[in-house]
């Protein structure tokens, strides 16, 4: 089956026959498997991409609103205080037999460390929905060998000789030459049905895994992003030495303040980057303004990863573009009270290619190959509850990125600018 997926793809008459047999039930979804999938969503070709999404998800809807509902139901208490002694208690015996936490528990499944600055509700989700977006990399596996015995885990690592099968019980060598199948199940091993804890449990662990980042709350830009790092974001998708190439992606820290890069395997619209419109080519065609609803988070500070633009300083042999604004923040709270951020060229942004120093942002080291991405800390003038986030280019000279923000909330002195 692999070896007749992989041929498919080769040709887009091909792969939109394999969707239409999709959308017709005649191909069941779950027989192509998490990475199947995600080979579909980012299909070389955009068009068909873009249908493959349009096809799985109409295929996971009545799913995937079942779950929304069961969500809602359960928010009300969840966004109670919990008690984290009895959080801690139930991750260890619940959840450490697969995650680990803060260098405790295991490594079969995604490491929650960093994972306390989201939002509760999109914690409440990964929990009740853990199927919604799945990792390749902890995508489930079934091997039976010649001789009967079964296996179910993760791939941590194979050859052409054999394959390194990683599951609850340990870890195991098997010989390719010795089995007798090999099936992906579609998705992670994370069972469904956690929601029998009870929403008091439920809320009780989120209270554990958000106690460590208390002072910290990531904002989601999901619903915001415009381009994939895999590909060219400014003069063209084509050109793709003109992007950022990140050393990885998930939850990293920059000196003690949380962000996640988002991987754009997992990313639902295959995408990871807000680009906002300017300078010229492709970049002209970006949106100029985007919206980010946030989930009312009580922020003194915002802390912005990216601060580089396309054609940014010091770019094209001159200075005439230093101190011009390239992008604004505006800052919507809770109750109607606005305010403004801008972001100037030479002052907070510089060029993304390779790392020049601004006097307002610091380079987050160790984030991509070759080029930059810095980090902006903007102190807010009037601390309180936002619920909007207003992003927006001046369209000029340069088109602006944001990789991350994360939003403070109280202000801590700057610590030393390391990336881990």
């Amino acid at each position: 089956q692999e070896v007749a997926f992989a041929q498919l793809l080769k040709r887009r008459e091909w792969t939109n026959a394999l969707i239409a047999a999709l959308k017709s039930y005649r191909i069941p979804l779950e027989s192509l498997g998490v990475i199947g999938l995600d080979k579909l969503r980012h299909y070389a070709d955009p068009e068909v991409a873009r249908r493959a999404a349009e096809t799985i998800d109409y295929i996971r809807g009545p799913v995937t609103e079942k779950k929304d509902e069961l969500i809602a139901s359960l928010l009300p208490v969840i966004e109670q205080t919990g008690d984290v002694a009895k959080g801690k208690a139930l991750f260890t015996t619940t959840c450490a037999v697969c995650h680990k936490f803060n260098k405790e528990g295991s490594n079969l499944a995604p490491d929650l460390s960093g994972m306390g600055a989201h939002p509760r509700a999109e914690l409440l989700t990964h929990i009740v929905d853990p199927n919604r977006e799945v990792d390749p990399t902890f995508a489930a596996f079934a091997f039976q060998t010649k001789r009967g015995v079964m296996y179910q885990g993760i791939i941590a690592s194979e050859n052409t000789k054999s394959v390194h099968v990683r599951d609850a019980t340990g870890e195991h060598d098997l010989l390719k030459a010795d089995l007798a199948s090999r099936q992906e199940l579609g998705r992670s091993l994370m069972p469904e049905g956690f929601e029998a804890l009870g929403p008091e449990s439920l809320r009780d662990i989120i209270a554990y895994l958000q106690a460590t980042d208390a002072r910290f709350r990531v904002i989601d830009l999901h619903g915001v992003f415009t381009a994939d790092s895999r590909r060219g974001i400014f003069v063209s998708e084509e050109n793709a030495n003109e992007t950022l190439k990140f050393r990885r992606f998930g939850n990293i820290k920059v000196g003690d303040v949380p962000f996640v890069i988002a991987d754009p395997v997992t990313a639902r619209a295959g995408k990871n980057l807000l680009v906002l419109r300017g300078g010229s080519g492709q970049a002209k065609r970006y949106p100029q303004k985007v919206e980010v609803p946030v989930d009312k988070v009580q922020a003194s500070m915002l802390d912005i990863l990216g601060g580089i633009g396309g054609w940014a300083f010091p770019c094209c042999g001159d200075e005439k573009g230093e101190g011009i604004a390239v992008a604004k923040i505006t800052v919507q709270y809770v109750g109607g009270k606005t305010e403004e951020i801008v972001l100037k060229n030479g002052v907070e942004i510089s060029d993304y290619v390779r790392p020049h120093d601004v006097p307002g942002s610091k380079l987050a080291p160790d984030l991509v190959n070759g080029q930059q991405v810095r980090i902006i800390r903007k102190k807010l003038a009037n601390p309180g509850v936002i619920e909007k986030l207003i992003l927006e280019s001046y369209d000029n000279r340069v088109a602006p990125v944001f990789v991350a923000i994360t939003a403070e909330t109280e202000e801590a002195p700057p610590a030393a600018v390391s990336a881990r």
